[in-house]
């Protein structure tokens, strides 16, 4: 027998599964992600699909498996979205257009200035930022590992000065802020 004919000979057992399971564990899935429906369905999909490609050999215990897959799929969803800048979304909601834009804005903001620092103090906050560990950075930017910690330091200062440089508008700077009066406070003389 090939590997499909294996699995279609399985689907009795997946499509009991399916129907035994899958309300449950997207009611899982929504608790996990904040009340998200379509991305609870989503990873629920997306488990089931992983049963499909890799059936189990006993499926006594499918119910276990499933929820710990739709459990660490939630979490890699969380880390993604996380990661990606999203993490204060509200509970059940995507970021609107006008975030996605603005953010999409912002990065480009930190690649212009992250292009104007030095090769190296790029290089470094690039590595750091993927986690790459202090020995490993030493070793390729030819530095002593002691000195990493402060090769950071510097370029994250770097990096800070660039990028508020970047985000000033060159027509702010021609015509000054106006000045405001201090009004004294009421019983301070």
């Amino acid at each position: 027998m090939t590997k499909p004919q294996q699995a279609s000979g399985r689907v009795p057992e997946i499509d009991h599964l399916y129907a035994q399971q899958f309300e449950k564990l997207v009611r899982y899935a929504e608790y996990l992600l904040g009340q998200n429906r379509q991305s609870a369905e989503d990873v629920v999909q997306e488990a089931f699909a992983r049963l499909i490609r890799h059936p189990l050999n006993d499926f006594s215990h499918g119910a276990a498996w499933l929820k710990t897959v739709v459990t660490r799929l939630s979490y890699d969803r969380m880390r993604e979205l996380k990661r990606r800048g999203y993490e204060d979304v509200p509970e059940g909601r995507y970021p609107s257009a006008e975030d996605v834009s603005l953010q999409e804005f912002d990065r480009k903001l930190l690649r212009t200035a992250l292009e104007t620092l030095p090769e190296r103090d790029s290089q470094a906050l690039w590595m750091r930022h993927n986690g790459y560990r202090y020995k490993e950075i030493a070793h390729k930017l030819g530095i002593d590992p002691t000195q990493v910690g402060m090769v950071l330091v510097r370029a994250m200062k770097k990096l800070r000065v660039a990028y508020h440089t970047e985000q000033e508008d060159p027509d702010e700077q021609l015509s000054p802020r106006p000045r405001v009066a201090r009004v004294p406070r009421p019983g301070n003389n």
